[in-house]
């Protein structure tokens, strides 16, 4: 009872700060503040982990394959939790990340992690623009030949024959002879 009343005052809490995720996890068995930069490396996963002795691990998955342990919990509720909470986190630090183009000390990337599907979703919109861009392009081009071919038509086609009379021309005597 005394370990829930515990959870229930400390909770577990996550924010991305400048590209960084910082979480702070004191409702672990040892209470961590633990921060990761975003920007450096190009994938890795949170995953809970059964360390078989009753206790549930918060870890991290770098590219590498390394395992590295972040908090460790005796409640598996509470480890998952803290997931839930760090994976918000970066749902809503999505689009402001900045990346860091400075080489990781020691050559060995800090590992980060996979925000969404929508993150490489950014060629597929560049992608769209420029299809849709070519598509407008390619309309004004046709409307404009349309407009010239309609002008050249008007302007540049002989006069028609039908105001011209089929009769040869007569003189005026003839014609006030005839009247």
């Amino acid at each position: 009872m005394k370990e829930y009343i515990m959870a229930e005052k400390y909770l577990s809490t996550a924010k991305v700060i400048d590209g960084v995720l910082i979480l702070s996890l004191p409702d672990a068995i040892s209470p961590v503040v633990w921060q990761m930069e975003l920007g450096q490396s190009k994938s890795s996963a949170l995953e809970i982990r059964d360390n078989g002795q009753n206790q549930f691990v918060l870890t991290l998955k770098t590219p590498r394959q390394d395992v590295l342990d972040i908090a460790v919990y005796t409640n598996r509720d509470l480890a998952i939790k803290a997931l839930l909470v760090t994976s918000a986190a970066l749902e809503k630090a999505q689009g402001h990340l900045k990346s860091s183009l400075t080489p990781p000390p020691n050559g060995y990337p800090v590992p980060a992690l996979s925000l969404s599907p929508k993150a490489g979703s950014s060629l597929g919109a560049l992608i769209k623009k420029i299809l849709t861009l070519s598509a407008v392009i390619a309309g004004a081009v046709l409307f404009i030949l349309l407009i010239l071919f309609v002008v050249a038509k008007l302007f540049l086609s002989p006069p028609s024959a039908s105001t011209v009379s089929d009769a040869a021309p007569i003189s005026a005597d003839e014609f006030l002879e005839n009247r």
